[in-house]
């Protein structure tokens, strides 16, 4: 979306939208499309390596954005629900993905899933991306495609895309590369993040 990288202060100095959200802190219209293909293990035998899906999730919280909540406007249960759902189905813990692409349409989002999938403690997932552990080369990369803010967040499309960007992470033909991806953990959300679901793409070493 942007041909010079944006720095910190070009986000903090950017116009107030809603209090304290800035501009550059909400993600610019844009329209986007996405294709998937589903098939079985033999067709799906490519040039680049079949990737399999080997976790999914849901969950719908009995909580809304729009009303009031009996928990923490800083809590998303049903994204937490619906991960722990899906990484299990993989067999696998929530801190064992290569890569996250979650849905992430505000910084604070990205933030809130980073704790609530128990990559960083309670209130502590603004500073784990400010130490860079949320970076391409940080401990657990999030959103290396860009997320909504970088790449773009075409209505509707975007958990397509974040599918679409995890099957090129394990083809390892993606933008912005991780080394040896093997697993990597999608999330998207019904309108108003009281009910989410986790899919899991994963594929051989």
């Amino acid at each position: 979306m942007f041909d010079t990288q944006v720095t910190r202060g070009d986000v903090l100095g950017s116009r107030l939208i809603a209090d304290p959200i800035r501009l550059l802190e909400c993600p610019a219209p844009c329209d986007g499309a996405a294709a998937l293909v589903l098939t079985n293990d033999s067709i799906a035998e490519t040039a680049h390596g079949a990737v399999e899906i080997s976790g999914i999730g849901s969950h719908h919280a009995p909580s809304h954005l729009l009303m009031s909540r009996d928990i923490s406007v800083t809590e998303l249960p049903a994204v937490r629900a619906a991960a722990q759902q899906a990484s299990g189905e993989a067999e696998l813990e929530l801190d064992e993905f290569d890569v996250y692409e979650p849905y992430a349409p505000f910084p604070h989002i990205e933030a809130i899933i980073t704790e609530e999938l128990g990559l960083a403690e309670e209130g502590q997932g603004v500073q784990a991306c400010l130490e860079g552990e949320t970076a391409p080369d940080g401990k657990f990369p999030i959103s290396p495609s860009g997320g909504c803010l970088g790449r773009g967040h075409p209505p509707l499309v975007t958990p397509l895309i974040n599918h679409v960007e995890a099957v090129r992470q394990l083809r390892g033909i993606a933008s912005t590369q991780i080394l040896n991806a093997q697993n990597v953990m999608t999330t998207a959300e019904h309108g108003h993040v009281n009910g989410a679901t986790a899919t899991i793409f994963s594929t051989e070493a």
